[in-house]
């Protein structure tokens, strides 16, 4: 259970996607600002509230999920995800709900369509990422739960 739980606070991290939209975007200036996550979708849908009702939507499961990334001019980053606590046995029977949050900082570089992430307490990664105007969307495959999908929109 806590792999789901480092799979969306990481989801922030570590992307692949391909770009589409104009250049400008795709330069430093344009990741520049803050960015709110708007949806974080799975491939398998899970009830983790409890209300009887799945959905592949993680925000729409926990209303209390707050997601979010600060790129600064100078190439420091700082991000915000809540914590998620999991229970249950199984990926049928999960239950969850936010219990605080996890701040991280590093810095980033950002050319064309890669992104590096350096996280001041880990290892860095370099990724693609799909920049258009205000959305930010990030897919990432995950060994165990398939697609995941992060959509951020500039605050």
């Amino acid at each position: 259970m806590k792999k789901i739980g480092c799979l969306i606070c990481l989801s922030l991290l570590f992307f692949a996607c391909s770009t589409d939209g104009d250049e400008n975007e795709n330069t430093v200036s344009g990741i520049v600002g803050s960015w709110t996550a708007i949806s974080l979708n799975g491939a398998v849908g899970f009830d983790l509230n409890g209300d009887g009702t799945s959905s592949n939507n993680v925000l729409e499961e926990l209303p209390c999920f707050e997601s979010s990334i600060n790129f600064n001019e100078d190439g420091t980053y700082s991000a915000t995800t809540s914590d998620i606590a999991f229970s249950g046995t199984g990926l049928t029977d999960i239950m969850a709900d936010c219990d605080g949050t996890t701040d991280e900082n590093g810095i980033y570089s950002f050319s064309g369509t890669s992104l590096t992430i350096d996280p001041d307490d880990d290892e860095p990664s370099t990724v693609d990422v799909v920049l258009v105007g205000d959305t930010l969307t990030i897919n990432e495959v995950d060994d165990e739960f398939g697609p995941v999908t992060l959509v951020l929109q500039r605050n």
